[in-house]
C-alpha cells in the first residue's frame, strides 16, 4: 500500500525538480532506496564494506573501505530498483545519514561538536573525521569487533555529509520521529 503512494509522491517531485537531501531514519532510508536494512550484511550505503554477524550483532570495523559513488549505487546488482533512482539526484550524497540515531542516541559525542558548529564544521572537519575514525577503531579495541554495529561504523561517514550538507542539524529527521505511524 505504501509503495504506490512513495512512487506518486516522487513523480510529483520529478515534475518540480524540487529534490535536494532525503533525511530518514536508517529503516526507511532502507526502505526507500531498496536496499538491505541496518542490520544487513552490506547495509552501509557510504561504503562498500561487507558486515560480519559475530555474537548475534552485525560488526562493521572496517575503517577505509571505497566509498559508494552514485553510479555505483545506480550499478548494484544484489538489490532491487529505488523510486529514488528515477531522480536527477546523486543519490550517495543526497540521502544523509541518521544524525538522530547514529549520533545523539548512538555512541560518540565529542566530535560531533565540531561537525554541529557553523562554525567549525567546515574548517574542522578533517579533524572531526579523524576523532570519529579513531574513535571506532579505540571503540573495537575496548569493547571488542563484535560491538561495531551499523551506528558506530556510521559515523566515520558524518564528516563527508556535512562538507556537502553543512553543520548536522541541516539534515536531520527528529520532527518526523514520531510520524511514521501516520503513513500506514
Amino acid at each position: 500500500m505504501l509503495k504506490p503512494i512513495l512512487l506518486e509522491y516522487f513523480n510529483y517531485i520529478k515534475m518540480f525538480d524540487i529534490i535536494e537531501l532525503v533525511v530518514c531514519n536508517a529503516p526507511a532510508n532502507a526502505f526507500i532506496l531498496n536496499v538491505n536494512g541496518h542490520n544487513g550484511y552490506n547495509s552501509c550505503n557510504s561504503c562498500i564494506t561487507k558486515g560480519s554477524f559475530i555474537n548475534n550483532i552485525m560488526c562493521f570495523d572496517e575503517i577505509d573501505a571505497p566509498l559508494r559513488t552514485n553510479e555505483s549505487f545506480r550499478l548494484k546488482k544484489d538489490d532491487g530498483l529505488s523510486p529514488l533512482e528515477d531522480l536527477p539526484i546523486n543519490i550517495t550524497s543526497s540521502v544523509v545519514l541518521d544524525y538522530m540515531h547514529n549520533v545523539c542516541l548512538g555512541v560518540v559525542k565529542s566530535a560531533i561538536r565540531i561537525v554541529l558548529s557553523k562554525e567549525t564544521c567546515l574548517t574542522l572537519n578533517g579533524q572531526a573525521k579523524c576523532l570519529l575514525i579513531q574513535s571506532v577503531t579505540k571503540y573495537s579495541d575496548l569493547y571488542g569487533v563484535e560491538f561495531i554495529s551499523y551506528n558506530v561504523h556510521e559515523l566515520i561517514h558524518f564528516p563527508d555529509f556535512v562538507l556537502v550538507h553543512g553543520p548536522l542539524d541541516q539534515f536531520r529527521a527528529f520532527k518526523y520521529e514520531n510520524c511514521l505511524q501516520n503513513l500506514f
